[in-house]
């Protein structure tokens, strides 16, 4: 059987699961093989008024309305009507970051998922307001191949931290890419080394050149991140540094 109808593969999950959206692999990476993210869905929320509040920018960026729980991604092989592999999403909390938070990096997949945003943040959304595209495949790592899609958590008006799923050809899975970060805090000479899942700002920065980025993130007051990232290939993983920088407090 052929799986063609949402139906379907909601019969492939577990009971309860909430799917988000189904997107097809092109076929020419792989034949009969699909994304699907989906949720056990804890809570949702949509507040009065968010679209007054509305900006591009700021924690309703991402969220607006939106969905509550673990998150999973699935790679279902649509001829066989069969699960391949599913992966539990890492959360954006261990993301490192200069403010708003202290990362635990901890295993946990729990994460908001947007279904009605406006248009102009960091999720494509066709019409003024209106359901977002998560899934939106493109060539994040600068591999030529359209295999990717990023998730995005705004966590203040500066703070955006990103995150990056897709199909790994050489194991026939959905992954989440890993990055290997080497931070480094003002008038420190030894950075803190971690692997991460989510990073201010990748996967909405534009490249120098395929797969390497050189960007600035700034905090008010005077703090600003700048990052050198590069994507690896034979290790299907990300890898970089970033240096805080503070500015002088100017005298009065």
């Amino acid at each position: 059987m052929t799986i063609t109808l949402r139906s379907d593969y909601a019969r492939l999950l577990p009971k309860g699961a909430t799917i988000i959206e189904v997107q097809p692999i092109p076929a020419s990476a792989r034949k009969n093989r699909a994304f699907v993210l989906w949720m056990n869905v804890s809570s949702t929320a949509c507040p009065d008024g968010w679209q007054e509040m509305w900006t591009a920018i700021c924690p309703e960026s991402t969220h607006g309305c939106h969905y509550s729980g673990s998150t999973k991604g699935s790679l279902v092989d649509t001829a066989e009507a069969r699960v391949i592999n599913t992966l539990a999403v890492w959360g954006s909390h261990d993301a490192m970051a200069t403010i708003a938070v202290t990362p635990s990096h901890g295993v946990t997949d729990s994460l908001d998922i947007p279904y009605r945003l406006g248009r102009g943040g960091p999720y494509y959304v066709a019409a003024r307001f209106g359901k977002p595209k998560v899934m939106l495949l493109k060539d994040y790592n600068g591999d030529g191949e359209a295999l990717e899609f990023a998730l995005f958590d705004a966590w203040t008006c500066s703070d955006l931290v990103t995150t990056l799923i897709g199909y790994s050809r050489r194991h026939d899975k959905v992954i989440q890419y890993p990055v290997r970060l080497s931070w480094i805090e003002p008038n420190e000479k030894t950075p803190h080394v971690v692997t991460t899942h989510w990073v201010e700002h990748l996967f909405s920065s534009k490249p120098r050149r395929p797969g390497f980025w050189k960007y600035t993130a700034t905090y008010p007051p005077g703090v600003y991140e700048d990052y050198e990232m590069r994507y690896l290939p034979d290790r299907e993983a990300f890898e970089g540094a970033c240096r805080v920088r503070e500015a002088p407090v100017p005298r009065r």
